[in-house]
């Protein structure tokens, strides 16, 4: 992320492949495969529930929509990073941090998640300690500050193009940025800012944050993973961003992300990508989202685990528009549906090999995952399916929304293993 938030979010099915599903199933006639219907939501036609045909062979993944990508605007990545970690004095994890670091330079998970972007080798360079208290609050603006004056002091090196300050902040610490509070909306970010000789730099802020699902270090690794492949592949987002943004077809993937779709927030998104320890590397890393894997019909998320990928797509028909304020408005796919009707649509089913049966479907909407009052109903004609099954999603708007716009997510589980999709809705 660019100075802004992460978004998790947990979704019921994709946690645990089993138990009820929040779809139900409707009778009626079944529309054709290649049909969006529109009814009137007190009770026109809604799709047959019948099971998803078998006869097919497995002969490579089936056709669904593309995954989206994330675009590069052409701006520089870091092609040799140098990541300058920064502790303060008696940081208990100082050690661990060190080791990370080096680590991490010499093991195969990063060049799994970089090399597609042209982004090298990373090289670890000695952890700096500043021998000072960590102030209790800061603002990224005195972060910013703080780098510069150290920088001219002599304890961080001048940048040099390739240079990536990474500041681990002691527990007590909060940093305030334009995404909010620091483990409240955020876990860390990158940036970038100019040192008193004018010479352009990156850092990434790296708060200690506590909660009950994984230890603070952890916590600490996993999101030192996200930025540095982040500002590494976007380090001057501000003025000349390269991998910074999702294309403009699958906008909706930053309503779900809280607005973020760097490669490494693409991924935060998706269940079971994150707190990953790799075999060659001892600490709790993230997956990031890979542009290859995703054209190629692969879990986009890489590296990958073992065994075939799978999802199920919802096919938007439409092109509708997202109001972006004082930046105008953006054209992309989704579903118009005005408050009181119903539309059906495709959700294509898909996997990268053999799978060892069905797999469960559900169809969730955004609004009620986030404990708001359920802005769609959403009803599937069948709860399972494999590679080469449509099912057919029925959607009712269920309220008109603020700006018109409600995005819902379809996932998939099986044997431990899920994966979801992001569709949106337009009520104008």
């Amino acid at each position: 992320m660019s100075a802004r938030g992460i978004v998790v979010v947990t979704l019921g099915l994709l946690a645990g492949c089993s138990g009820s599903s929040a779809s139900s199933t409707s009778s009626a006639s079944e529309p054709p495969a290649d049909a969006a219907t529109t009814t009137d939501a007190g009770g026109g036609a809604t799709p047959e529930a019948a099971p998803p045909e078998t006869s097919t062979p497995w002969m490579g993944p089936a056709a669904h929509p593309p995954m989206p990508q994330v675009v590069d605007y052409g701006g520089h990545v870091l092609s040799a990073p140098e990541i300058q970690p920064v502790v303060f004095a008696g940081d208990a994890m100082q050690n661990d941090i060190a080791a990370f670091t080096s680590d991490l330079a010499k093991s195969t998970y990063w060049s799994a998640v970089s090399h597609e972007y042209g982004v090298g080798a990373i090289r670890a360079l000695p952890v700096a300690v500043a021998n000072e208290v960590a102030a209790s609050s800061l603002t990224d603006a005195q972060v910013q500050a703080w780098i510069t004056a150290r920088i001219t002091s002599g304890l961080l090196p001048e940048p040099d193009g390739n240079t990536f300050y990474a500041v681990f902040y002691p527990p007590g610490t909060t940093i305030t940025a334009s995404a909010g509070t620091s483990c409240t909306n955020f876990y860390g970010y990158h940036g970038q800012s100019t040192s008193a000789s004018g010479a352009a730099y990156v850092y990434a802020v790296l708060p200690r944050c506590h909660d009950a699902f994984h230890t603070d270090l952890a916590n600490l690794t996993n999101s030192t993973s996200h930025e540095l492949l982040e500002g590494s592949t976007n380090p001057w987002f501000a003025t000349g961003p390269a991998y910074a943004t999702v294309d403009p077809d699958h906008a909706v993937w930053a309503i779900a992300t809280g607005g973020e779709t760097e490669l490494g927030d693409m991924c935060a998104l998706m269940p079971g990508a994150g707190y990953l320890q790799p075999s060659d590397l001892p600490y709790a890393v993230q997956r990031m989202w890979s542009n290859a894997a995703a054209a190629a019909s692969h879990d986009p998320c890489v590296p990958a685990p073992s065994g075939p990928y799978f999802n199920a797509a919802p096919v938007l028909p439409d092109m509708v528009t997202i109001d972006l304020g004082s930046k105008g408005s953006l054209t992309t796919q989704g579903v118009r549906i005005p408050v009181g009707q119903s539309r059906t649509i495709e959700v294509d089913l898909y996997s990268d090999a053999p799978t060892t049966g069905p797999w469960k479907v559900e169809a969730l909407d955004l609004a009620a995952l986030a404990n708001k009052p359920a802005a769609l109903d959403l009803k599937l004609d069948a709860a399972s399916g494999k590679n080469g099954d449509v099912l057919h999603l029925t959607i009712t708007p269920l309220q008109t929304e603020p700006n018109g716009l409600e995005a819902f997510y379809v996932g998939s589980g099986l044997q431990g293993r899920s994966t979801l999709w992001v569709g949106l809705v337009s009520n104008q």
